[in-house]
């Protein structure tokens, strides 16, 4: 996040828009007494029946006489099926790999109810299978000959036993039975998930353009289109751009593809195109009422804010022209100051009047690439000031204090008035973000998540690959490849899990405490 900025806490809710079409504890009323009992586990085939009492799912009834997969009873056991929509509306996600084979993990978020019926009444009995393929729940794995009671598959779906080992330790719902209500199932936690359908493009390695600005969506079409589209009507949209032919058409792409980021509520869209030889960068300003203005075209970044827009310009490193300005009504960007600097990367801070950037002083582009420093240069006045003598990697503010990474890994902090680096912590750092002086980062040899001064790893297994603070929270994504099932996770300021998921998701963005994002079908 850009700027020091006081945060306001805020409730956490979700809004899943989809970038493909999806595919479509307890005992009953005793206690489970942990002994090794019931079907042995070899696969057979065992005949379970429907309750006959009432079901009460999330203070939702539930018709379990007319659902395509009912709750059910084997061996005095009431059994929950473990369907893609179903678990998600109780808070828990289920997954499928060749190797690890069904998985349900707990995520705390709650999708809204999709129903699966059928207009013919569920028969009073059924046929199961017990299953003996790998199950894993939250990340473990299930030793069949180990639980009281099998899971069993029906209708070609997994149902688990609603054990107090499964019910309140691996899921943590509450459950409760009596003669008179039934049986009520309930998950906790009052974030929930809300699925929008958005005629998104979809390439062969993801999705295409998304963001939420405000009221509206943002969205790239299937033949070059960027598509407005209110929030509260998402069908409603119209086309506020057309993105050019590209000059050579890649194969599943004929148009420049584009990418949409919001920076300080500006929304921009950005393209490369190739012309006369040359890659050039598009930065497109698009407007609530629908209408764009072309911004900038060359090789740079831009850095939008309320009261400037910041230019980095990758063809200009051999001067002070390399970092550029403008506010909202100038024309053309201008030098930020007269004293000779380069910029070394891409990464630009604003903090008051300063822009923090990675660089060194005098006009020498070899030395910024090789031993960046960290400088501060005051737009207003022009002055560049060094920061740290030292080579470093990346640098966060925060609350006026520098953190910053060196070479070997190591996390400093600095404030930003000036004085002596302090060493944060020995540990070798990888990547960090920092927010309320709470520091995640990835571990500099396992790559895992940790929250500074913990003593426990967040998600055992799995490798961090971007990091970023959005409003009051961390959003965390790991790599597809890791031992763990969980592909995004969202902390509050302390670093406490708010929201984590299964799903292979792109373009999270949090606005106003509310979270949307795609999901990708893997």
């Amino acid at each position: 996040m850009n700027g020091v900025q006081k945060r306001v806490g805020r409730i956490l809710t979700t809004a899943l828009l989809i970038a493909a079409l999806l595919p479509a504890g307890l005992a009953d009323a005793r206690q489970d007494s942990g002994s090794v009992r019931g079907a042995v586990h070899n696969g057979n085939e065992v005949t379970v029946t429907l309750p006959d009492f009432d079901i009460t799912l999330n203070n939702m009834e539930f018709d379990n006489r007319h659902a395509q997969y009912p709750l059910l009873v084997y061996d005095n056991m009431i059994y929950f099926p473990m369907t893609y929509y179903g678990s998600r509306f109780m808070g828990v996600e289920t997954t499928y790999s060749v190797t690890d084979g069904i998985g349900v993990h707990q995520n705390g978020v709650r999708w809204s109810w999709h129903g699966y019926k059928r207009y013919l009444p569920n028969g009073k009995t059924g046929t199961a299978i017990i299953h003996t393929g790998p199950v894993q729940v939250n990340n473990q794995p299930v030793h069949h000959s180990a639980e009281s009671y099998p899971i069993l598959l029906f209708r070609d779906i997994t149902y688990f036993p609603m054990t107090e080992h499964y019910v309140m330790d691996e899921f943590g719902w509450k459950y409760s039975y009596s003669k008179v209500d039934g049986v009520s199932i309930d998950s906790p936690g009052t974030v929930t998930a809300k699925e929008i359908g958005l005629p998104i493009k979809t390439y062969k390695d993801g999705a295409g353009a998304f963001v939420k600005a405000g009221e509206y969506y943002y969205y790239e079409g299937q033949r070059g289109e960027i598509w407005q589209a209110s929030v509260n009507h998402p069908k409603k949209a119209r086309c506020v751009y057309q993105l050019p032919l590209q000059q050579e058409p890649l194969d599943d792409n004929r148009y420049c593809r584009p990418t949409l980021h919001v920076e300080n509520n500006t929304v921009l869209l950005m393209f490369t195109q190739m012309q006369l030889g040359q890659e050039q960068q598009h930065y497109i300003q698009i407007l609530p009422d629908g209408k764009w203005q072309e911004i900038y075209r060359g090789s740079g970044q831009i850095y939008c804010y309320a009261d400037l827009m910041v230019l980095h310009e990758y063809q200009n490193d051999a001067g002070p022209g390399s970092l550029q300005m403008k506010r909202p009504m100038e024309r053309t960007f201008v030098p930020v100051s007269d004293t000779p600097f380069c910029c070394a990367g891409s990464l630009v801070f604003r903090s008051g009047n300063e822009l923090l950037i990675l660089g060194s002083l005098g006009e020498e582009v070899s030395d910024a690439a090789k031993n960046p420093c960290l400088l501060a240069v005051n737009y207003k006045s022009g002055s560049v000031r060094k920061l740290t003598d030292e080579t470093i990697t990346y640098f966060a503010v925060e609350n006026n204090i520098v953190y910053y990474l060196n070479e070997a890994q190591q996390l400093y902090r600095l404030p930003l008035t000036g004085g002596t680096a302090e060493l944060v912590s020995s540990v070798p750092v990888k990547q960090f973000v920092v927010l309320d002086n709470t520091i995640c980062y990835a571990h500099g040899t396992t790559g895992e998540l940790w929250v500074m001064g913990s003593s426990d790893v967040l998600n055992p297994g799995g490798i961090v690959t971007d990091m970023e603070v959005q409003e009051d929270f961390f959003v965390v994504d790991f790599a597809d490849n890791s031992q763990s099932a969980y592909t995004t996770m969202i902390l509050n300021r302390k670093g406490k899990i708010l929201f984590k998921t299964t799903e292979h998701t792109a373009g999270m963005m949090i606005e106003d405490g509310k979270v949307s994002f795609l999901k990708l079908r893997k």
